[in-house]
């Protein structure tokens, strides 16, 4: 919903890239697709090249390619997805990055202890590969990088392969999370998670805020969604580790520095059309009501705190405040 509203709003030609191998971002766009994905459409292929780069025109001629979808109920957007497409993820990507952890841990080991690496494995440091880095070539390269505006990349809240690879290739990071003390305490540990890998191997990444996912209602937030989401921003705040990635940026003017953009956007609203276009189409596209009271106003946030970022990141003044509160 966030890529279609980029496309249709923002006039943005987006790539989707799925890197859960449960695959729910891939089922929505293949409805949308206009014909059959290619094996080298599929992000296991992308991740499994130790130089993507290299193959990268074979790799976009095998992506998917999305119809033009006109939103229902508004004529000002046309074929809102037609410059857009995507690479999907299959239930084979968790063997590949089982497989690929293996290969990369086995090749580290022999490295420090001052052996040969094995024959067999397709890379080697001197090739100047490194697994977590291959989907960010491939998204560097000139094929890419002259037909997209913008790149969605939906990833697990897991250190696997392809979630790392996301990390290493992301320059901002949105976490949604539902308004409950059990799925805060989750998005927490997720924080200081990559606040652990910032320095490491992520250190462009800028955090943007949370979204909180499936409220309950548009006009009152219930008291225990409030403390849910007063006790994450209180514990990210108290965090040293979740914090320390953002000591060498510069800050907002009034606002946790960037990188630590914990307080929350615009909610995403539990509401009906959401389950109905599950699987089958994007809700963004069917009905006004899911567009300008929900997706929108996240959208508008997102695109404000991506300028405020871009600002701050050449000295200069903050001009807009954000929508929600703290």
């Amino acid at each position: 919903n966030l890529g279609v509203y980029f496309a249709a709003k923002r006039n943005k030609s987006v790539l989707f890239v799925d890197l859960d191998w449960q695959g729910s971002l891939s089922e929505n766009l293949l409805a949308l697709s206009e014909d059959k994905i290619l094996p080298a459409g599929r992000i296991e292929t992308i991740l499994k090249n130790p130089f993507p780069d290299r193959r990268a025109n074979r790799y976009f001629e095998a992506r998917g390619r999305l119809k033009g979808v006109q939103l229902r109920t508004n004529a000002d957007f046309r074929d809102a997805l037609r410059d857009s497409a995507f690479y999907l993820a299959t239930d084979a990507l968790a063997d590949l990055e089982d497989w690929l952890l293996v290969k990369w841990s086995r090749l580290r080991k022999d490295i420090a202890e001052e052996e040969l690496p094995d024959p067999d494995l397709e890379h080697t440091p001197a090739s100047g590969d490194d697994v977590r880095f291959r989907l960010l070539r491939f998204l560097l390269s000139e094929k890419i990088q002259s037909e997209f505006d913008m790149v969605i990349l939906d990833a697990p809240p897991r250190d696997t392969t392809a979630g790392i690879n996301g990390l290493c290739a992301a320059t901002h990071l949105i976490v949604p999370t539902r308004a409950d003390l059990f799925s805060t305490n989750g998005a927490f540990k997720f924080i200081e998670r990559v606040a652990q890998l910032k320095d490491q191997i992520c250190p462009h990444l800028l955090m943007l805020g949370f979204v909180k996912t499936m409220v309950s209602n548009f006009e009152n937030e219930p008291d225990a969604e409030r403390s849910a989401r007063e006790d994450l921003i209180q514990r990210v705040k108290n965090s040293p580790i979740a914090r320390s990635g953002s000591q060498s940026l510069h800050p907002i003017p009034s606002h946790f520095p960037i990188g630590s953009r914990f307080d929350f956007t615009p909610a995403l609203y539990h509401h009906a059309n959401f389950r109905d276009a599950a699987g089958r189409t994007v809700a963004y596209v069917e009905t006004n009501e899911i567009r300008t009271k929900i997706i929108d106003p996240i959208g508008d946030e997102i695109t404000a705190r991506m300028a405020d970022a871009e600002r701050a990141q050449h000295g200069e003044q903050k001009t807009t405040e954000p929508i929600a509160a703290e």
